[in-house]
């Protein structure tokens, strides 16, 4: 049966309308197929879920650095995120969330090159939580998207999972970080197909995401793939980063929890690499759980790495060894934090009354190797009192004063340290303090 020419036109008019609301994209792998949503502001956006930037990291591959993602058939849904990487839910009771199939992003643009051709700036971010904890989607971009921009967001392998370090080729060491760079290098050769400027490209993270992004200056993975750093509450040189620590010592513990007595690597990676999920994050848990609250970083954490033929090395030598020596990327870089930022790290027992931490110890920089239980700690302990207290006993009435020294030592010295190296060589270095009581 032949249709009447008018209603063959209206036929494709329809079909065109429904090819561009559900916002069909070719990239590298295949199509996808996103979808429109409209801003807390009204207005309306292309919203791209759930879209696999590297290989899942499962089986033999658990530790190991990320790898090329996958072809598919077809046209690939990306209308809702996928799966959150492995971590505990630090807000209830409940078990495991997530799982080890979890590298994905996220990319909302305004336009699509099916309506208009544009070279729109870009900003790919990474989420903080100290390592452990957090997720992309997590982050929505009403607010950002007004301002004709397009936002990347993405999860990174978290806690022992993300920064297991055994010196060996298949658990190097930094595969978290080693995901966000295979998210980056991927937005930056498909970026373009969603009117994104590959040439213009911000990094920009929170609190750890701060400071894995301020890493990628000194990081030969990342060299030429963004254009400007922006690194809130976080740093690559803050103390709570890259420590001098054995991260073999750390995983032989890791094993005895599991009920392993282990020592050499291999042993140690052949155990780890098959433990079920749930019992890996809970033995990595318990560690976390085991020190004294003053420390906050996480227990696996970045590393300077031993080099591999063929595994990509992150870390050649500590950041602030390469700042200092004037080895890294030149781009305009924007770092601050937040008045009383260490809030969320004040101790309160049960009737909510704050709990004061009286060892001073772990308030002292690490960087200037300082040894517990030493007369030089001590010292170090009773100036810090003299500077923030005026030596006096703590109490409520100085709950002020310990916040802003709490600030100090986890956010607020490293960060001014890290902006003073940086303006050495760099003269768009920019500091803020945000301070907006409301």
């Amino acid at each position: 049966m032949l249709l009447h020419p008018n209603l063959v036109r209206r036929l494709k008019r329809v079909t065109l309308i429904r090819y561009k609301m559900s916002c069909i994209v070719q990239v590298e792998q295949g199509l996808l197929e996103g979808t429109k949503r409209q801003s807390c502001r009204g207005q309306y956006y292309n919203s791209f879920e759930g879209i696999p930037y590297a290989k899942p990291p499962i089986g033999k591959l658990r530790f190991s650095n990320p790898q090329e993602p996958d072809q598919w058939k077809g046209i690939r849904s990306a209308k809702s995120p996928s799966n959150k990487c492995a971590q505990l839910n630090p807000y209830s009771n409940s078990a495991l969330v997530g799982s080890e199939d979890c590298l994905y992003l996220n990319i909302y643009t305004p336009s699509l090159p099916a309506e208009k051709l544009e070279k729109l700036p870009v900003i790919f971010f990474v989420h903080g939580g100290r390592l452990i904890v957090g997720y992309g989607d997590y982050y929505t971009p009403d607010y950002l998207i007004k301002n004709d921009v397009i936002l990347v967001t993405l999860n990174y392998r978290l806690n022992v999972l993300g920064f297991l370090c055994l010196n060996l080729p298949e658990a190097p060491g930094n595969v978290g970080i080693k995901d966000t760079v295979y998210a980056l290098r991927w937005v930056g050769r498909n970026i373009s197909r969603f009117n994104g400027n590959p040439g213009n490209i911000t990094v920009f993270g929170e609190s750890a995401g701060g400071a894995i992004v301020s890493s990628y200056l000194t990081s030969k993975m990342t060299v030429g793939l963004f254009s400007k750093v922006i690194a809130q509450s976080g740093n690559s040189i803050a103390d709570f980063f890259v420590i001098n620590e054995d991260p073999i010592e750390k995983a032989i513990k890791l094993a005895s929890v599991l009920g392993k007595d282990l020592k050499d690597q291999r042993s140690l990676y052949e155990f780890l690499v098959q433990v079920p999920l749930v019992d890996l994050v809970n033995a990595f848990t318990q560690l976390e759980l085991s020190r004294p609250p003053s420390i906050i970083n996480a227990y696996f954490l970045p590393v300077v790495e031993k080099k591999f033929d063929n595994v990509e090395c992150f870390f050649e030598e500590h950041p602030i060894v390469s700042i200092k020596n004037n080895r890294v990327q030149k781009v305009p870089v924007i770092t601050g934090y937040v008045t009383y930022e260490s809030a969320l790290f004040v101790q309160k027992d049960d009737s909510g009354k704050i709990v004061y931490v009286d060892d001073f110890h772990n308030f002292i920089p690490r960087f200037l190797g300082v040894e517990e239980s030493t007369e030089r700690s001590r010292v170090f302990q009773k100036k810090l009192r003299e500077f923030y207290f005026a030596g006096r006993e703590l109490n409520d009435d100085l709950k002020i004063d310990y916040l802003v020294m709490i600030t100090d030592v986890y956010f607020v010295r490293d960060i001014i340290y890290f902006a003073e190296l940086l303006s050495k060589h760099n003269p768009e270095v920019y500091l803020y303090e945000f301070g907006f009581d409301g």
